[in-house]
């Protein structure tokens, strides 16, 4: 029996009845050891032992049995070819009508009858499935070994939308990780580091460098690291910042470290390689000269230099409208306060009023000036008739 012909438990227990039927019945092969590996790739291997077991004790006990019966009439009587010692024969000899030969009691007692199979598969009324022994449904041998039922993870509810004035771009949880090490080629340094972004962790065991959450309602999977002008950049949760090339360099070795060879031997990282993975996150990660601020790879989102990045969200200056935060604007900048479409500033105001008392117009003027000044838009500062670099 091979592998192919049983497709489950039921079909390995089928195939071992028959081969032990064969084996008491006509002479069979011993299959015990086939049918029990064939068994085990099912969790039924021990059964299939036992029941191979009480089979050659039924057959050995069948083999000492009629080996112990006594012998037939004749063999008993003793032989010789002395004259002396033969019978006299009558020489009127009578026809002897033979009967016909009984068979040996002790024989037929000894000689099996045919047994039902050692264990069949019995479905109860409750719907479990259990092994019993022949016809006899009081023997239970235990219930039916069952796989192992991994359930599919359910999907969590998404979270309700928040106000405008707090609406933050939740991370959502990543699967779960193979805990098992990273598998390197010390040979393909840029393939390394694509792998080091997207799997370098931190001290929480969490994504180092790939966002992973929602954006006006798109669930979204960024890299957050970038290399611009010379230096590594990585968003901080509202805009990017510095990242030391030492500090890098530093994670590089731990990542490389705790990694393993496709042969499964550790790596112990050396400088050159090191170096090679370094280079390969420059180039990997690269931003050219594009001024800042940016889009990364997207469309359909507001002027970038009309943003105000403020820890609630992206402003819209023009329009006063919230954005989501988001890891795809290369921004350096941002504000530490939310945005609140509804403050107010008293002092302000009355400032205001002490300087132009009754001029309403030219007060509506200089707080568009002063919004409008902390925009990257030179083009406004130059209707002003103002030489004032962009902030």
């Amino acid at each position: 029996m091979t592998e192919a012909l049983a497709k489950g438990p039921e079909e390995a227990i089928a195939q071992s009845e028959t081969h032990i039927n064969d084996y008491i019945f006509r002479a069979g092969p011993d299959t015990e050891a086939e049918d029990a590996e064939v068994g085990n790739k099912f969790g039924v291997g021990d059964l299939i032992k036992a029941a191979w077991a009480n089979a050659k004790q039924i057959e050995g006990a069948w083999v000492d049995y009629a080996a112990k019966s006594p012998p037939s009439a004749e063999e008993s009587k003793s032989s010789s070819f002395l004259p002396e010692a033969q019978p006299k024969v009558d020489e009127n000899p009578i026809e002897v009508v033979k009967p016909n030969p009984s068979p040996n009691p002790n024989l037929e007692r000894a000689k099996p009858k045919p047994v039902e199979p050692v264990a069949r598969l019995v479905r109860r009324a409750d719907g479990s499935t259990w092994w019993v022994k022949g016809n006899d449904w009081r023997r239970w041998l235990g219930p039916l070994p069952q796989l192992k039922v991994i359930e599919s993870q359910k999907p969590k509810p998404e979270p309700e939308p928040e106000k405008p004035e707090a609406r933050e771009s939740e991370p959502e949880p990543e699967p779960e990780k193979d805990n098992g090490p990273v598998r390197l080629i010390l040979s393909h340094p840029y393939d390394i580091a694509r792998t080091f972004v997207r799997l370098a962790e931190n001290k929480e065991n969490k994504r180092r460098y790939v966002f992973v959450g929602k954006v006006e309602g798109e669930l979204i999977r960024e890299p957050i690291l970038w290399h611009w002008r010379a230096d590594f950049k990585c968003w901080n949760g509202r805009c990017y910042e510095d990242v030391e090339e030492d500090q890098i360099r530093a994670q590089v070795y731990d990542f490389l470290d705790q990694a393993v060879e496709p042969s499964g031997g550790r790596i112990k990282p050396k400088p050159k390689n090191v170096n090679e993975v370094v280079d390969g996150l420059k180039a990997g990660t690269n931003r050219g000269t594009a001024d800042a601020p940016h889009w990364i790879d997207i469309e359909g989102r507001p002027e970038p230099r009309g943003l105000l990045v403020c820890r609630n969200g992206l402003v819209e200056l023009d329009t006063g409208k919230l954005w989501d935060r988001d890891p795809r604007l290369f921004c350096l900048n941002s504000v530490n306060f939310d945005f609140n479409p509804r403050a107010r500033a008293p002092r302000w105001q009355r400032f205001l009023g002490e300087v132009w008392p009754r001029n309403e117009e030219a007060i509506s003027t200089l707080q568009e000036f002063f919004g409008l000044w902390l925009t990257d838009e030179t083009k406004y500062q130059k209707a002003l008739g103002t030489n004032w670099p962009a902030s």
